[in-house]
């Protein structure tokens, strides 16, 4: 099922993928619980849609339709791929919060496993997303993604870096939606929340209000980064510097008179940057 085409696209979702992604949600939703919870989860997901789109019905003539057959012709007929999207991450958020509302035997193991195979199924199609944790993220790079986005998603899963998980994701959607300057503000504020656990963590004795250069050089006087480990990388100072200066050059600061175009390939760029940081420096403060 894997493979795919070796550059992603992200403007159009075919109709065979989406004809998948129809069938693999209405097959997932059986496995959730009884019949009244999986109507339950596809009114939750139909509701949230119709709010977003500011419509009572999401198709035509769809009287006499269930909420499962409204979203099955959503999927397969809105032409906006950002709807389309938004419409996987409402639906896995239904199915959670529908088996949290159910008094026994509801289950996600149905959802959880659904997502690999939907993944599969973008890069079968050459389409340029992949879910996250209930969050559909933008991939620009198969082998980035794989080696550093998805090890840096896992790490910002644990409790202790909720509010850099959070940021992180807020980077994610403000990349797929084309805010590319609010993208690398995020990447900032994620990379300082990681610095300040750890730093915290280990006792460097930290306000809360430094930021990011001073926070690096902290890890480093701190020893959280070994010193024979920067005569070996001399670069490395520079790299995770690189996120914060990406961020000071191109965001995060008034725009003045001249209004700034942040390029997607730079965005990009700090994405997978901040992810690889993020998995260094949990593994140096793991050693």
């Amino acid at each position: 099922m894997e493979g795919g085409a070796d550059v992603w696209q992200h403007e159009t979702i075919p109709m065979p993928l989406r004809v998948q992604i129809a069938r693999a949600i209405s097959s997932a939703t059986k496995g959730i619980g009884s019949e009244d919870t999986r109507a339950r989860a596809f009114k939750f997901a139909v509701d949230a849609l119709r709010d977003d789109a500011g419509r009572n019905e999401l198709v035509r003539n769809n009287y006499g339709y269930t909420y499962e057959q409204e979203f099955k012709e959503f999927v397969e007929g809105v032409a906006d791929t950002d709807q389309l999207l938004d419409a996987i991450e409402y639906w896995i958020d239904a199915c959670r919060k529908s088996v949290r509302g159910q008094t026994y035997g509801g289950s996600l193991s149905s959802v959880s496993n659904i997502i690999p195979i939907l993944n599969s199924r973008f890069k079968e199609a050459g389409v340029g997303y992949q879910i996250e944790d209930g969050q559909v993220i933008k991939v620009s790079d198969k082998l980035l993604h794989q080696e550093a986005v998805t090890p840096a998603l896992r790490i910002l899963a644990s409790a202790k870096y909720d509010s850099a998980n959070s940021e992180f994701r807020i980077a994610f959607e403000s990349f797929k939606s084309g805010h590319y300057e609010d993208c690398l503000v995020g990447c900032c504020k994620a990379l300082e929340s990681v610095l300040k656990v750890i730093g915290g963590l280990q006792g460097w004795g930290l306000d809360g209000t430094e930021p990011l250069a001073t926070l690096i050089t902290k890890s480093i006087d701190k020893e959280l980064i070994p010193k024979y480990m920067l005569a070996q990388f001399t670069g490395l100072r520079s790299s995770l510097g690189a996120v914060g200066t990406i961020r000071n050059k191109d965001g995060g600061h008034g725009a003045g008179e001249v209004e700034r175009n942040v390029p997607e390939h730079l965005a990009a760029y700090q994405l997978h940057l901040t992810a690889s940081a993020i998995v260094f420096l949990e593994a140096c403060a793991r050693s």
